[in-house]
């Protein structure tokens, strides 16, 4: 809020002839679109920060709650409705939220490594929810395929529809992009890429060799004319066949993919994205506000306790979520990691814990001791654990709870 609330003046004529009656005022945000319930301390709710809070405020059902009377210093014989709390309460992003529940166990909440990387994505591409349908949607598999597993083109790329520039960095042709989204149409395909393409996530260019270096390099559409100039070495180059060989009538256009966007994919970042796009379509019609937050770290001081690959709020249940790529959970302190998430589930009273997989199912030995961990944890609040929930085959269209 940019101003205060009036003063909560009773306008029942009865029940304001008692000077020293006390009430609490109800403000309502609009469904889904804050936190509810869950606790939360007074001071966070306060859209200013002041060095003493005017009364206190709760989070509530519908919004926030607060007392009717002020608790700073009041002189005597100040008007009634002078004596009521002038508030203005502020709207947490779910970002916030989290942060303020953190507050509250004398830790901070802090995007971690991968955590930026993809807000730093999703603000190129113009938000959360075009990030996560780019990198949880149907473009994923041929994002994927720019991930290159032999430094020869000819077995990375055996169809002919892409350049291996290492042994981990590749570059497709747009027809290796429509064969790796066949479900597709080709239109659809040309409109996800134009958009990745304006928003600096997609590179169109060449792959050149230089004459002198010999060096074989992508080169963006903005840096070529008829002489380029070697990333490596400097020279310049004409732009002739001898630079990029084949085929002999004309170059062929190659798409690249930003490099903060390759290490999300090689530290399978992608896989938060695909339980976000999963989430959201299991609420099919639902009309409420869906918002998530992906790759947090919970800090005592500078030392990390905890880390959640995403947090989902919508329809009033508050879901924590680890994400792995194989479908069990591995090492000797997996138990210890499982209680950590138990803890992170805690702090923020999540109604869900929710573990999820893009293998094809959790082994029954994983099931079993993330069960046994929830149920063995001792710091659950007065309602219980969370509701524990497995999901294996993201990615696919019949990805399964």
């Amino acid at each position: 809020m940019v101003a205060p609330l009036p003063a909560p003046v009773l306008v029942n004529s009865e029940l304001a002839a008692h000077a020293d009656l006390e009430w609490q005022v109800d403000v309502h945000w609009q469904p889904n679109h804050a936190v509810r319930r869950r606790g939360l301390d007074s001071r966070e709710l306060f859209a200013e920060q002041l060095p003493f809070m005017p009364t206190w405020a709760r989070s509530s059902r519908h919004g926030a709650t607060y007392g009717s009377r002020r608790y700073d210093f009041v002189l005597a014989g100040t008007r009634s409705e002078n004596t009521l709390a002038r508030v203005a309460l502020r709207h947490l992003s779910l970002a916030a939220w989290v942060r303020a529940k953190a507050a509250e166990h004398d830790l901070s909440a802090l995007p971690s490594d991968a955590g930026r990387r993809t807000s730093l994505l999703a603000g190129m591409l113009g938000g959360r929810r075009r990030y996560v349908d780019l990198f949880g949607g149907p473009l994923l598999p041929a994002l994927r395929a720019m991930l290159a597993t032999s430094a020869k083109s000819n077995v990375a790329y055996p169809d002919g529809e892409g350049v291996s520039l290492s042994s981990t960095e590749g570059v497709l042709t747009f027809a290796g992009i429509c064969a790796r989204t066949a479900d597709l149409a080709l239109a659809d395909v040309r409109e996800y890429a134009d958009a990745a393409l304006r928003a600096g996530v997609l590179r169109r260019g060449m792959v050149l060799r230089c004459t002198t270096c010999e060096q074989k390099q992508f080169q963006t559409v903005d840096k070529l004319g008829q002489r380029w100039r070697c990333a490596r070495c400097d020279a310049l180059n004409d732009l002739d066949r001898h630079a990029w060989k084949l085929p002999a009538d004309e170059p062929t256009w190659f798409y690249d993919l930003h490099p903060v966007g390759r290490h999300v994919l090689s530290e399978h970042g992608e896989v938060s994205a695909l339980l976000s796009a999963y989430l959201r379509k299991q609420r099919k019609e639902q009309r409420g506000a869906f918002i998530d937050l992906e790759e947090i770290v919970f800090l005592q001081g500078n030392r990390p306790q905890v880390e959640v690959d995403l947090v989902v709020y919508t329809d009033d249940v508050l879901t924590v979520a680890e994400c792995k790529t194989p479908g069990e959970l591995t090492g000797k302190e997996r138990k210890r990691e499982i209680l950590k998430k138990c803890r992170a589930a805690a702090w923020l009273r999540a109604d869900r814990l929710l573990f999820a997989t893009t293998a094809e199912d959790w082994t029954q030995a994983t099931r079993i001791l993330v069960e046994n961990a929830v149920a063995s944890f001792s710091e659950w609040g007065p309602l219980g654990s969370p509701q524990v929930e497995f999901v294996a085959g993201l990615g696919r269209m019949d990805a399964e709870v």
